[in-house]
């Protein structure tokens, strides 16, 4: 009987421990985040781009980067990587994520475009269906190449990167190549956002590209991603603790150990600071930034390849929002976005091979996205790569004058 009695109150003792701490975690939350779910509260600001690499594969995403002199950080390539990351992803010749390596110059066999930007356009150059590239597959299906037997598609994009990126990947690699695509919009918002000027690279991740892969940096990451991954698949997601926990280490890791001090270097002192009022330096990013995209097209002419860019889809427009997709957090204000859209149509005025694809998911009610820019994929199959993939080989007809087959 008095065991019975002792593990009672033990079970009432737990109980009720564990209900404050449930309840002190539910009021620590910013305001904005009560509403959520417990299991809503870890994905709002989290990253498929990331995770994919991250938590799927456990070779985090800064552990697979090396500071590149032109481009800002690449992946790495076998022997500068661990043996973890090397059996879970493959780079490329040209430091990106692809089973195919670009060739050293062109083929008269196939007419070979290159798809840069950043995590999107990366997505959608290595989506693939079966074992087929869909966007490859597509403009095979839809069109005669302008030369060769085939469209042969290569990847050219990396997560995080943005303009100038796109076009120093022409001025390095366009004389390997017969046509180059850009889907970008969303990662180019970030430095307009700031007033700043477009070459800064994410300074945390190219402080983490050449931190050392045993540091404190580094494994302190590989253990957020290994807790994320832990609370994000078991039971603990109905927690409201665990959530508010992860934000408390977040914490530490911005404060302490990848500091703003450590950022600030490569923040604003390896670039210019452009010393005008907010609204008048948000102006300046967004011209230059139409500036960066008309030379991409001038490169693409200089170099006799055919060019294209297409403003990617986003949360702002064309879409009515599910809830879950309503939950994300989005780090752009509506009016920078608004200011960088403002650049492509300018462009596309201008009879540049420019298009918008805001309005590609306007008629899709369920959920697209699977955060604040990625779209969701059921298994091997994605909706919203699929209506892009479909969308830019449709565009690609009139914009390069395709022979339909």
């Amino acid at each position: 009987m008095r065991n019975k009695k002792k593990f009672l109150v033990l079970l009432i003792s737990i109980t009720t421990g564990w209900l404050l701490l449930e309840a002190t975690a539910f009021f620590l939350l910013p305001s904005d985040q009560r509403s959520l779910a417990p299991e809503q509260i870890m994905k709002k600001y989290h990253n498929d781009y990331l995770q994919e690499y991250s938590l799927k594969t456990g070779c985090t995403f800064a552990e697979s980067l090396i500071a590149h002199p032109v481009l800002g950080f690449v992946h790495r390539k076998a022997p500068f990587i661990s043996k973890k990351c090397s059996q879970v992803f493959k780079a490329n010749n040209i430091g990106v994520l692809s089973d195919r390596d670009l060739p050293f110059k062109k083929s008269a066999e196939d007419f070979a475009i290159l798809v840069v930007g950043g995590s999107v356009a990366d997505h959608i150059a290595n989506y693939k269906i079966g074992s087929e590239y869909q966007l490859e597959k597509l403009l095979n299906e839809k069109f005669l190449p302008p030369h060769g037997k085939q469209f042969k598609v290569y990847n050219g994009a990396l997560g995080a990167w943005a303009m100038p990126s796109q076009v120093n990947m022409l001025l390095m690699y366009g004389d390997r190549i017969d046509g180059a695509i850009a889907l970008d919009g969303y990662n180019e918002a970030f430095p307009v956002q700031e007033g700043s000027r477009l070459e800064k690279v994410p300074a945390g991740t190219y402080l983490l590209s050449f931190a050392d892969r045993n540091s404190l940096k580094i494994r302190y990451l590989n253990m957020l991603w290994a807790y994320q991954y832990a609370v994000s698949h078991s039971f603990l997601r109905h927690s409201y603790f665990f959530p508010t926990f992860y934000n408390v280490l977040t914490q530490i890791y911005q404060k302490s150990i990848v500091t703003p001090e450590d950022i600030d270097e490569f923040t604003t002192g390896n670039s210019e600071v452009i010393n005008l009022p907010k609204v008048e330096a948000r102006k300046w990013s967004g011209e230059s930034l139409a500036k960066y995209m008309e030379s991409f097209h001038q490169i693409g002419s200089f170099k006799k390849i055919k060019t294209a860019q297409f403003l990617q889809p986003t949360r702002f427009k064309g879409k009515i929002l599910t809830d879950e997709e309503k939950s994300f957090h989005e780090f752009i204000e509506p009016q920078v976005f608004d200011l960088v859209t403002s650049q492509y149509t300018r462009l596309e005025k201008d009879k540049y091979p420019v298009r918008s694809l805001a309005a590609v998911f306007e008629k899709e009610s369920g959920s697209i996205y699977s955060d604040h820019i990625h779209y969701r994929s059921e298994g091997s199959r994605s909706r919203g790569k699929d209506l892009v993939c479909e969308a830019i080989a449709s565009e690609l007809g009139g914009l390069w004058n395709l022979k339909k087959r």
